[in-house]
């Protein structure tokens, strides 16, 4: 157990001195620390986050409002012609599986970026390193 500890700890300092120069460079170009970097970095991921939910909010919304509209073209669909009510479900239902798709993957991002910013941080620098 020891073995592993040591060797995810070598990776790790690896890491590290890795991007702390990054991590300066970066913070020279922008005119400020690698404390300041850092931080707003974290809070950027945070606001990602964020803005994953709203997305999420959104479609949620919107799959709400596509239910109704069925529940409505049940109720009142028997005046359209077949072809008609056929074309108004299908689109419909698309419609509330893509929102749905969306959702469900910007709630798990969103979660990600607000749970663990520090990881989308040090991303964000290994990204601007290549």
């Amino acid at each position: 157990m020891d073995e592993v500890t040591d060797t995810i700890s070598a990776s790790t300092a690896k890491l590290i001195d890795g991007i702390t120069p990054a991590m300066k460079a970066l913070a020279d170009k922008f005119g400020t620390t690698v404390e300041h970097l850092y931080t707003v970095l974290c809070k950027q991921a945070i606001v990602d986050g964020v803005g994953y939910f709203i997305v999420c909010g959104i479609c949620l919304f919107l799959m709400i409002g596509f239910g109704y509209v069925i529940k409505l073209i049940i109720k009142y669909g028997e005046e359209w012609g077949e072809a008609d009510r056929l074309a108004s479900y299908v689109i419909c239902i698309i419609v509330v599986a893509i929102c749905f798709i969306v959702c469900s993957t910007d709630a798990i991002n969103g979660m990600k970026h607000v749970v663990n910013p520090e990881y989308y941080a040090v991303k964000e620098v290994l990204k601007n390193i290549k």
